[in-house]
């Protein structure tokens, strides 16, 4: 603890530099122990002893509930400090949430672009596949209409020889 003597022409002094150390303030017939607690002074008044004895050890009516007065200001300041580091806390937890909830929206949306783009593609095979089984199919058909009428044709070319010759007298042109 730090002691600071003064006298009584030093009340002069503003009271912020006793509030920042303990300090000991000794006058001519009083003695006053100053003692910080967090912003507030506990100030300890006794009358100062007189051939050895202390005749009388007064602490003023204003300053009796100061000690627990101050001690539950450094529990209101400890649960304040508790408070603000849960709100500290809750904060970057906010803000931890709001970061990971915008990493999932990221990555969601990558994930759903490339699935739009997979199926476009499988989308783009399938019409090419139809198609080609398409033209396969139409080409195979054109054959086999192609071969139809030309046995067709064939057919009605050979119907024509026989009705012709169904016509002609001459049975030995008709044999050959």
């Amino acid at each position: 603890m730090n002691l600071l003597l003064l006298r009584s022409t030093d009340w002069s002094k503003p009271l912020e530099t006793l509030r920042r150390r303990s300090a000991l303030i000794m006058t001519k017939r009083w003695r006053f122990t100053v003692v910080p607690i967090s912003s507030l002074s506990v100030i300890c008044v006794q009358l100062r002893i007189t051939k050895g004895t202390i005749l009388s050890q007064l602490q003023p009516q204003g300053l009796r509930g100061r000690s627990s007065w101050g001690r539950h200001r450094v529990n209101s300041s400890r649960e304040s400090m508790e408070r603000e580091k849960e709100l500290q806390d809750l904060r970057k937890a906010v803000q931890s949430l709001k970061h990971s909830a915008q990493a999932a929206v990221e990555d969601s949306e990558r994930i759903f672009t490339e699935l739009i783009r997979s199926i476009e593609r499988r989308c783009s095979e399938v019409k090419e596949l139809i198609r080609d089984q398409e033209k396969a199919e139409v080409s195979r058909a054109e054959g086999l209409l192609e071969r139809l009428e030309q046995e067709i044709a064939e057919l009605r070319r050979r119907d024509a020889e026989l009705e012709q010759l169904s016509h002609t007298e001459d049975h030995i042109h008709f044999l050959q």
